[in-house]
């Protein structure tokens, strides 16, 4: 099975907990109009993107997210 997570993480990224974006999105310091994140497992990011929007589909096994301002 081809794993979820294949991408390595971009310097320019911002690596967060799931905790600490739940917590950023909670006090609406992360908006969809701020940028949007991809989830992160064992140090490499998936090759897909959520919004603060999407935040309740983010796969429940990332343990992080790389997040891209705009």
């Amino acid at each position: 099975m081809m794993s979820y997570y294949t991408s390595e993480i971009p310097d320019y990224a911002d690596v967060f907990t799931v905790e600490e974006w739940w917590a950023n999105i909670n006090c609406g310091a992360f908006t969809d109009w701020d940028g949007s994140g991809c989830p992160v497992k064992d140090g490499k990011m998936a090759n897909e993107t959520f919004f603060p929007s999407d935040a309740a589909d983010l796969p429940v096994d990332a343990t992080h997210i790389a997040w891209f301002n705009k």
